[in-house]
Parts: structure tokens; sequence; C-alpha cells
């Protein structure tokens, strides 16, 4: 599967309504994730592009920074749609349109979930670096597997062919942002959030949930007990080992680059 593939999936999603794809722990843990990038920059009156806006939930919250501007583009025009019905204020405007067909200039570009969907990554930051204002910054989140959650299930991944995600193209880590910073000539800062999905108790919810999926759809076939040994495992060995976070013990990564002064 590549990324035009995966823009009927999401059209489908979209037209669905994306409610239904998220369970109550996956809204708590996005509202989390939320509200650590909006602390992570001085919005107002910044120019901002938020890049995969789906349905324009986190696009309307950084209209309401102080954001000069904000505009939001998604590849789905039914995600396009709902967000235009769903999310309005006088400095948001949403398009239909692809990153790589993007134009104009920015203060700050977001993308929330969108560079593991992409064909080439590195590509896709680099039409965002064009569309930098100077001393502009990109922010952008993907999925953290440097934690038990993450251990498991690309385990599955990579010796079973398991389907662990419906639309993830790669896994990425810290390693790869740091080299992609080097290559765009961008400082870097980055760090992980969502510490209980990846190791306390939303860790253990989300695998007892995901486990027997996966053993429906793909890879091995595993038992419900197995499934019950293996998860009540982690959450009386590894759980407890990781109630402190540490820098990679997240389910998300966020990663900051800033053009160099």
């Amino acid at each position: 599967m590549d990324n035009s593939a995966l823009k009927g999936l999401y059209e489908k999603l979209y037209a669905k309504g994306a409610d239904d794809h998220y369970t109550k722990s996956k809204y708590k843990i996005r509202q989390e994730m939320y509200e650590s990038i909006l602390d992570e920059i001085d919005w107002k009156g910044k120019t901002v592009l938020d890049v995969g806006s789906g349905t324009g939930e986190f696009t309307y919250m950084l209209s309401n920074t102080g954001a000069k501007e904000v505009t939001g583009i998604d590849y789905a025009e039914s995600a396009v749609e709902e967000a235009q019905k769903r999310h309005n204020h006088p400095s948001l405007k949403y398009e239909n349109k692809n990153l790589f067909d993007a134009e104009g200039k920015y203060d700050v570009i977001v993308s929330l979930g969108t560079l593991e969907h992409m064909d080439d990554p590195l590509e896709g930051l680099s039409k965002m670096k064009s569309l930098l204002n100077e001393n502009g910054s990109i922010l952008v989140t993907v999925p953290n597997f440097l934690n038990p959650r993450g251990y498991v299930l690309l385990t599955l991944l990579f010796l079973f062919d398991a389907k662990i995600t419906l639309a993830d193209l790669h896994h990425l880590s810290p390693i790869h942002f740091e080299k992609w910073a080097k290559e765009l000539g961008m400082n870097l800062d980055w760090k992980t959030i969502c510490h209980s999905w990846g190791n306390t108790d939303v860790c253990v919810s989300d695998l007892k949930d995901r486990l027997p999926k996966i053993s429906e759809s793909s890879g091995p076939k595993m038992s419900d007990e197995k499934i019950d040994e293996l998860v009540s495992w982690i959450e009386q060995n590894a759980s407890p080992l990781l109630e402190e976070p540490n820098k990679l013990s997240g389910a998300i990564g966020m990663f900051r680059f800033d053009l160099t002064p």
C-alpha cells in the first residue's frame, strides 16, 4: 500500500464519521497530545498551516490561540467538508489539497500523525521547509514504539507480518528525525508524550483491545488466554518500572524543526 491508496481509506473513514474510529481512551490521549503541542509554541500573531487537518478539531484549537491566520489542508474531500461544518473561526480556513500542492509562506507548520503515512517522509518535510517564513518552525508528531506497547506490536509486525495499524507505512524513531534534521539543515528538539499509552494503564487497555483484533485479521493466531497472560505480565512487571516517564517512553513522539537563525 502507498499514500495514494490511503486516500481512499481516509475518504471512507471521514465520510462514515471519524468519531466511530476512536475509543474513549484514545480521545483522552488525543486531547493530552493537543495540549502538549499547544504549549510548545507561542502562537500569538503567527500564520499557521496544519497539514492533514482531518475534521478540523485541532486546527480550530489553533485558531483560538491568538494566531493571525490558520489554514488546514487535507487531501480527503470528506474530511474538509466535515471540518467546514463543525469548526469555524474568523482566522480559520480549510482547503482540499495535498501538501505538495500547497503554496504561500507560514511561521509555523503543524502536521500530526501524517509523516508515517507518506511515501517519502523526508520529501514531505522538505516541502514543509520550503513553505516556512524566516525563522519558521515545523512541529510534527508520529507514533513512538520505544515502549512496552511498541515492542509488542513491532514484534508482531516484523516477525509475523501482522497488521498492527490500518495505515502506517513507516515506523519512525528519533534516529530518523535526527538524520533528517541534518539533511534539512535545521535545528531539532524532540520529546515523547502520552506516556500512559506507551507504558501504564492505557497501554494495558489498548493491548487488551488491539491484540485480539490483530489475531483475527492477520498474523499469528493468539488465544485469549495467551493474550491475557502477556498483558498481565506487562501490567505487573513492565508498567511499574515505567511509571516515571523518561524521554523515550511516551507513545507519541513530538519533533520540532527550527530554521537556523
